[in-house]
């Protein structure tokens, strides 16, 4: 999942970036919101979580930042974006896009933009 990612499991990984700026810097003040964009904040507030925990720092959230959430923050996103349903549009690192629900039964559309 990279920058410009959107749905409504985006909205799983913004939340736990809010839980960790507000572990990180104690305010609320972080400027996170919620509106299922993976957007500059998002990446911002997940770069500084990357690097904190020692891992590759691209603002990504792929294989390795995801283990991490789920060892940190028993937060298994796979599971989560799983049960919460909906369409989401995951950007790859290479600039595709993935159409993306659980209701899918054929393989994910792939385009690129």
């Amino acid at each position: 999942m990279e920058k410009g990612s959107r749905g409504p499991a985006v909205n799983l990984i913004l939340a736990i970036l809010a839980v960790y700026a507000r572990e990180v810097v104690d305010t609320s003040l972080h400027g996170i919101d919620c509106d299922g964009i993976y957007g500059d904040t998002g990446v911002h507030w997940m770069r500084n979580l990357q690097n904190l925990a020692e891992l590759e720092v691209d603002g990504g959230c792929g294989p390795q930042t995801r283990e991490y959430l789920k060892e940190r923050y028993h937060f298994d996103f796979e599971a989560a974006a799983r049960a919460m349903g909906g369409t989401n549009v995951f950007v790859q690192p290479d600039g595709t896009e993935i159409i993306w629900s659980p209701n899918l039964v054929a393989k994910p559309r792939l385009s690129k933009y």
